[in-house]
């Protein structure tokens, strides 16, 4: 999958392990609205509705993508895990999702890339394209709080980052 437009940045959306949602789906021709020039792709193991792959979302689909020592090594402890934690499959689905995603640029050529999750909306782009000149980050998020990160809306500068 080299021929994807490398050095153009592009939303990632990730949807694994369940049907994709009817707003994700909203999302996204959300954003065809507000940044038509932006490229996304939708990473998923369900299909998505025929009116969205008829839209201008590139769907991969999640067997296609090579896994990564990373994942595999994650899967694997992932699997081990005690459940002694309310949500342990809520925190694993969104911890998966990093690597799915350091998965799918390496396997895609890409060098940048916004993730959103799939309910979130990036507001703007001008301030975000920004961003990426500054040379000295690699990823970037919110915070919820002093030492609290969320992965809502997560940057990705440079691959090593991830």
């Amino acid at each position: 999958m080299k021929n994807l437009e490398s050095e153009n940045l592009s939303i990632i959306w990730i949807e694994w392990g369940r049907k994709i949602p009817k707003y994700l789906e909203n999302n996204i021709y959300l954003h065809n609205l507000l940044f038509p020039d932006l490229l996304q792709y939708l990473i998923s193991d369900f299909k998505p509705s025929d009116s969205l792959l008829e839209s201008r979302v590139k769907h991969v689909v999640l067997e296609q993508i090579p896994k990564s020592s990373y994942l595999e090594r994650f899967d694997e402890i992932s699997e081990k895990r005690a459940e002694i934690y309310s949500q342990k499959n809520f925190w694993i689905g969104t911890t998966r999702r990093f690597f799915l995603l350091y998965d799918f640029m390496h396997f895609a050529s890409l060098s940048k890339a916004i993730h959103v999750e799939s309910d979130n909306v990036l507001l703007n782009l001008d301030q975000t394209e920004r961003l990426f000149t500054e040379k000295d980050w690699s990823i970037a998020f919110p915070l919820q709080s002093s030492t609290l990160g969320c992965g809502s809306i997560f940057l990705v500068r440079d691959l090593s980052g991830l």
